[in-house]
């Protein structure tokens, strides 16, 4: 069985046991391999306490002040399975009471530390959080790592690949750039370095390539088109004319090392080696089809050939991977915590999964061979393991101490009451605890009471002597007034006291007079003046102060004026403000118009009512009077416009000693207007003062316009008028009406006025009548056969004109038909018609004699237009229901003759019918919507049945003027055939019957 190529991932820290089969997962991509680990703390690690860190000002965050030193990146060193990083952080709180504690974020993993020393870093940003346990206040910043040296990259180029399986003519070209020149470079994983960066004579593999600066700082290649993902350099190995190719993916550690391989369109048969020499069978994988796999263990690390044999050609594929370690060094503390203040503490570190022996440090440079540490004092310690074959691993462990520490609290006193209460609790230390507030008498009780307010040091002291303390404050708790004033305005009442009250206990109470309280601390519509307020609380507790509202008042004016002369606009008022708030409005028009400036120039004269008002809203009133020399003043009216042919009188003020003097040099007094014009009269009085009218008179001439000649019309005509030529205007006829036109159809005398501008004119008509002929055919009528009619439109001096074109006043009607006339007199002319139907007598038939079955009905219809009815029973509808045996008959008259007939009907018994339908469509739309069989004959004890195609019973009923409506307990039955069976006595033989079939239902 072939199969295509199978991705396979490597489940990280796995160990594996010898012997053991690893099936690796195939659904979550390609996975190469880590030629170098790059996160110093997650794999292996060397820490370097002796690092110089270059310390930055501190920096307060809040209560929390932090001193920050920080390591630059200074050396990587390579040790074919990881990187060891020399940065570091070193940061130190104080401000606070502390103790505190560090968090430093590396990738996706928080530590937390009692001290700030977090080393081993790679170069990148590092968010710190310090949090004061006390307090639980945090504060955090970001922190940036950076590199000492200038770094380096190396590309690759000139890959060439091996011309034979075995052959040696690979080779690349290495190019340092970057960092500081010059450079070394090494394709063994840093165990070996070369200055020129051309290898030759390469075999087929991959080669872990590494460059170093003149500083030492390391770069590794990345992926390209010959390069594989972990950043290996490797040449291309040459089929051999293979069917497919094999990915080997090799795991270490503890020493065990194992291999699984997936194969490319192999097929089971097909066989593996690491040797070339001897070979193993591959085996399908139960948990993934088509993934073939091997184990073997005992390979070290390094570049491994793999080959695999075709089972039918004996073909070989060689390719090579290569075998890295990948173990991770596990700790494990057991710790002595130390005595308050001694170094008895100890550490005891156990590790595991690397290479044993170990060898321990906690300073980063002399290492020991033991695993215990003693004669610590408390804090953190960064522990540092190395194994047998170089794995690094540090981390961080506790030493803790047992000082004793206190915690007070404390209850305010209440003023003046030295009530005040400190309760001491202590932890750590060694127990039994004394307690005192004044550093020399000590006592058992954590209780203090009856204190006055003020500062005390609480301090705890254990059996052994020491001692811890903290500082608090008793307040007095007194009523503390503090008033907020709002002052007069306008010597108003509209002063406010608000009273703002801290200590003692709510709620509290507000007084002007120290007898009458109110919840309210606001005083309002105060006046000016001095006051003093009073507070009492809950315990009745008072306190006073004293206050005063002071009044902003309204400006005081007074003005200065000159009157206007001789009718003109020159008088001035000046208005002069002393007090009130800043700025000022000035007004002489009773506050409607304002402005900031105080003059007012080109008054006239008269009364001027003065307000000046401040910034407050005060104002100040004063009425100021304009005097003015005699003058006269008159006017002549407004422009006006006249009609055509009127006249207008002007008149002046005709008073004794007036000189007047019209526009045209006329010295009178009046002035008669006949013609368009601007007339002016100027007066001048006994003081010499002058005032001048003027008007304008126009002209407008009178509407032209026609109705019509007086006309004649005939007896029922009627006359439009119209106006000639259309104009626009407001018209007025003697009728009432407004509109341009009028309908008469009455002889009399009209007339039409009509207005434009003001100017009207009058038009009027006369209309009169004379008789038309007369012309009566009568109405519509119907005529039996054979019958004929005369019309007659006979008036004097006539002329006659029929539907036919005939000219006689009669006309003799023998068919049916619509006939009319035109009669012409004297110019008038009368129209006529009538419609003239013919018919016969009745003709009906009611059938033959008949036999019916018993329950039948016979209806029978004698209709016939226009006609009346009359049956053997004195019915009169046309139509007639026979239910009974017998003699029936009818008689059908019009106005043409009468006509008679009849039927004699018997009933006999009849075997019983059903009618049943054979399908229905219960839609809803009112048309076969229920099925319902009908019989026809009579029957008892009726029972009507449904089911469906599996034999359920869907509708049972024994009425039988109830039907089936397609549901089944309301709810809908679908479409198709249905079974129905009927069951009744039968009334004529008395036997039970019974019947079935079947009925399609249709949606």
């Amino acid at each position: 069985m072939t199969f295509a190529f199978t991705r396979i991932s490597l489940i990280k820290d796995a160990k594996v046991p010898k012997g053991s089969t690893i099936y690796f997962s195939a659904k979550y991509g390609c996975v190469g391999f880590l030629a170098i680990f790059v996160c110093c703390l997650f794999f292996t690690t060397q820490v370097k306490s002796q690092k110089l860190f270059n310390n930055f000002p501190s920096i307060s965050l809040g209560a929390i002040s932090l001193s920050i030193g920080v390591a630059s990146v200074s050396s990587e060193i390579f040790t074919g399975s990881s990187v060891i990083c020399d940065g570091g952080i070193n940061v130190t709180a104080s401000g606070s009471p502390g103790p505190f504690t560090y968090s430093v974020t590396i990738g996706n993993i928080l530590y937390t530390s009692p001290i700030g020393y977090f080393p081993g870093l790679v170069a990148g940003s590092y968010s710190v959080e310090v949090t004061d346990i006390s307090s639980g206040q945090k504060v955090d910043t970001t922190i940036t790592v950076s590199y000492k040296f200038p770094q380096p990259s190396v590309t690759v180029s000139n890959v060439i690949s091996v011309n034979s399986c075995d052959g040696t003519s690979g080779s690349f070209l290495l190019t340092g750039s970057g960092g500081t020149p010059p450079y070394l470079y090494s394709i063994d994983g840093g165990t070996t370095f070369t200055s020129n960066g051309l290898f030759t004579g390469l075999s087929q593999g991959l080669y872990p390539t590494i460059i170093k600066d003149a500083k030492g700082q390391i770069a590794q290649i990345g992926p390209n088109s010959s390069i594989s993902i972990n950043g290996y350099v490797s040449t291309n190995c040459v089929t051999c004319g293979c069917r497919g190719t094999v990915n080997t993916s090799f795991t270490a550690c503890l020493g065990q090392w194992s291999m699984v391989a997936t194969a490319f369109s192999y097929i089971s048969g097909d066989s593996f080696s690491l040797d070339g020499v001897h070979y193993i069978q591959m085996i399908e994988n139960p948990a993934y089809p088509d993934v073939y796999y091997y184990d073997t263990t005992g390979y070290g690390p390094g570049v491994q050939q793999s080959y695999i044999k075709d089972v039918i050609s004996g073909i070989v594929t060689i390719s090579a991977q290569p075998i890295i370690k990948y173990c991770y060094i596990g700790l494990n503390f057991v710790n002595t915590n130390a005595d308050c203040q001694q170094n008895d503490g100890t550490i005891i570190v156990n590790a595991s999964n690397g290479v044993p022996p170990y060898t321990y440090t906690i300073d980063g440079i002399n290492y020991q061979t033991v695993n215990t540490f003693s004669g610590l004092s408390s804090g953190a310690y960064f522990v540092l393991v190395k194994d047998a074959v170089g794995g690094f691993v540090s981390q961080e462990t506790y030493v803790s101490n047992n000082c004793p520490s206190v915690t007070a609290s404390e209850t305010d006193e209440t003023c003046g009451q030295k009530n005040g209460t400190i309760t001491a609790t202590g932890n750590g230390g060694t127990i039994p605890y004394t307690f005192s507030i004044d550093g020399i008498n000590f006592q058992s009780s954590n209780q203090f009471n009856g204190l006055a307010s003020g500062i005390y040091i609480v301090t705890l002291k254990d059996l052994n002597g020491f001692t811890s303390t903290q500082s608090l404050t008793i307040n007095n708790n007194c009523l503390l007034i503090t008033p907020v004033i709002g002052n007069t305005t306008c010597s108003n009442s509209n002063g406010t006291i608000t009273l703002t009250v801290q200590n003692g206990q709510i709620p509290y109470q507000y007084s002007l007079d120290g007898i009458n309280y109110q919840t309210n601390n606001v005083f309002s519509n105060l006046l000016a003046g001095g006051y003093t307020v009073w507070v009492k609380d809950a315990n009745s507790m008072t306190t006073s102060c004293k206050v005063t509202i002071t009044d902003d008042p309204a400006p005081i004016i007074t003005t200065t004026t000159t009157d206007a002369s001789c009718n003109n606009t020159n008088g001035t008022i000046a208005i002069n403000a002393i007090g009130g708030s800043s700025p000022l409005e000035f007004s002489i028009d009773n506050g409607i118009n304002n402005q900031g400036s105080n003059s007012f120039n080109g008054l006239d004269s008269g009364s001027y009512q003065v307000i000046v008002k401040d910034a407050n809203g005060c104002a100040a009133r004063s009425t100021v009077q304009l005097a003015a020399l005699p003058t006269t003043k008159f006017s002549l009216g407004n422009d006006t416009t006249l009609c055509t042919g009127a006249t207008l009188q002007l008149n002046g003020p005709n008073v004794a000693g007036y000189q007047y003097l019209w526009q045209d040099n006329s010295t009178k007094p009046n002035y008669l207007v006949s013609t368009p014009g601007i007339w002016t009269l100027t007066v001048i009085n006994q003081f010499g003062c002058s005032f001048a009218s003027t008007v304008t008179v126009n002209y407008s001439p009178l509407p032209v316009f026609s109705i019509g000649n007086d006309t004649i019309l005939c007896s029922g005509k009627e006359l439009l008028v119209k106006v000639y030529p259309a104009i626009t205007g407001n018209f007025l006829w003697s009728s009432g009406g407004t509109d341009n036109y009028l309908d008469i159809n009455s002889p009399g005398i009209y007339w039409l006025q009509v207005t434009q501008n003001g100017c009207a004119s009058k038009q009027s008509i006369s209309v009169s009548y004379k008789n038309s002929p007369t012309v009566n055919l009568g109405r519509d009528t119907t005529l039996c056969e054979g019958q004929t009619m005369l019309l007659d439109a006979t008036n004097p001096n006539a002329i006659y004109s029929w539907q036919d074109g005939s000219s006689s006043p009669t006309f003799t009607v023998n068919s049916p038909g619509m006939y009319s006339v035109l009669v012409d007199e004297n110019g008038c002319d009368t129209s006529g018609k009538i419609k003239i139907n013919y018919t016969t007598k009745p003709i009906i038939q009611i059938g033959q004699d008949t036999t019916l079955c018993v329950t039948q009905k016979l209806t029978v219809n004698v209709e016939f237009p226009n006609s009346s009815y009359t049956w053997q029973d004195g019915t009169t509808s046309p139509q007639y229901d026979i239910t009974q045996e017998g003699m029936y008959k009818v008689e059908v008259t019009n106005n043409c003759g009468d006509s008679r007939d009849s039927i004699l009907v018997k009933y006999e018994n009849c075997a019983c019918k059903f009618l049943i339908p054979n399908a229905f469509t219960p839609n809803r739309d009112g048309k076969n919507d229920i099925f319902q069989p009908t019989a026809i004959c009579l029957f008892s004890n009726y029972q009507l049945k449904v089911f469906n195609r599996w034999g359920q019973l869907v509708f049972s009923s024994k009425n039988v003027s109830q039907g089936w409506n397609g549901e089944m307990g309301n709810q809908i039955q679908p479409a198709g055939t249905y079974v129905w069976e009927i069951i009744y006595t039968d009334n004529l033989t008395g036997k039970i019957m019974n019947k079935n079939g079947t009925v399609v239902l249709i949606r």
